[in-house]
């Protein structure tokens, strides 16, 4: 199955207790999916994956697919330390519905290139769906070049995607394309370059900014695709002051939560250790919000 559009990675609500507030869940699921949202990702790094237990994930991913019901796809976020912990995670995944994962390298205990590798195949070999590789060495220390990314894809033809977020070299995107002669697809993983990556040849952007400004990414994706260059690029330039705040000051749960607060739905704390946005970053939140959605108001729609 091909994944391309606006993929979103959603937050995970919390009560103040830091239970997971499912009831929000479901309310943000339909916030997207109404808003034409091409694709929905729990539980990964935006949503706190790392701090959630493996029931909770289990559950958000029902539950999301629940509430989708088949309007777009689903990917379920396996990453886990060890292979056996993702490999639970990814089978779940395939018996509750989902449409495939976007699967972290293992972290924690950083692994070699080939135990990576052998990871990534061990997977494939056990589930008979889509298979997107999270790349981004901020959190594993593990980058895979597009050469091992192509070669996963030759032995495993299941592992048809990547969500590409080595920092500032949109060289890797067209080396994936070119190297896999289209088979590997690349979604963009940096908002600060999404830009560049899509004019490159990705054919996706898994979007964490999307989870509150769902419309504008959307609208920013169809003028790409109507080829309307310049009016893709005047849309790019309103977003992309909040995308950098968001993206690059290693505070990404607790801003978009902070996001989905400002335009009326609320998503609670994040989990400690991390701590809610302070009020001088909320506001400076709100004011970039405001000009990316230029002339509509701070609601949800």
């Amino acid at each position: 199955m091909r994944f391309e559009g606006i993929y979103v990675v959603t937050p995970t609500p919390m009560h103040a207790d830091e239970s997971v507030d499912f009831a929000t869940v479901k309310e943000h699921m339909r916030f997207l999916v109404d808003n034409g949202v091409h694709g929905i990702i729990p539980c990964g790094s935006t949503g706190e994956g790392a701090l959630l237990t493996i029931d909770e994930k289990k559950q958000v991913l029902e539950t999301v697919l629940a509430e989708v019901n088949g309007r777009v796809p689903v990917l379920g976020s396996p990453g886990m330390p060890s292979t056996r912990d993702a490999l639970e995670l990814c089978q779940h995944a395939e018996r509750a519905g989902a449409q495939g994962v976007m699967m972290i390298p293992p972290y924690y205990h950083v692994p070699t290139h080939e135990e990576v590798l052998t990871h990534f195949r061990t997977i494939a070999d056990t589930v008979d769906f889509d298979i997107m590789v999270y790349n981004q060495a901020v959190s594993t220390f593990i980058d895979l070049s597009p050469e091992e990314l192509v070669s996963l894809n030759a032995s495993h033809p299941n592992i048809s995607h990547v969500k590409e977020s080595i920092r500032s070299d949109v060289a890797r995107t067209q080396q994936i394309v070119r190297l896999s002669e289209g088979r590997m697809i690349v979604h963009s993983g940096l908002d600060e370059i999404v830009f560049e990556q899509i004019c490159a040849g990705a054919r996706g952007w898994v979007s964490a900014t999307a989870s509150a400004l769902p419309l504008e990414c959307v609208e920013f994706w169809n003028l790409l695709e109507s080829q309307q260059w310049l009016k893709a690029r005047d849309l790019y330039y309103d977003m992309i002051d909040l995308m950098a705040m968001v993206d690059g000051r290693g505070k990404l749960p607790q801003y978009i939560k902070a996001c989905m607060d400002q335009i009326g739905i609320p998503f609670g704390p994040p989990r400690r250790p991390l701590l809610p946005a302070s009020e001088s970053e909320r506001q400076e939140l709100g004011r970039l919000l405001r000009k990316a959605r230029g002339s509509r108001e701070l609601r949800a729609a």
